[in-house]
């Protein structure tokens, strides 16, 4: 059995920094998500 050394993909979602944003599916929705985030701050 061959050891995989990449860290499986997240399907569900992206991580920035320490937020999770599992709605993004795509860039664009993430890209979205991330400025709504940082207009919270």
């Amino acid at each position: 059995m061959q050891r995989n050394r990449q860290v499986a993909p997240i399907m569900a979602g992206f991580i920035v920094g320490d937020q999770i944003f599992p709605g993004a599916t795509d860039l664009a929705t993430m890209k979205s998500l991330v400025e709504q985030a940082r207009a919270a701050k």
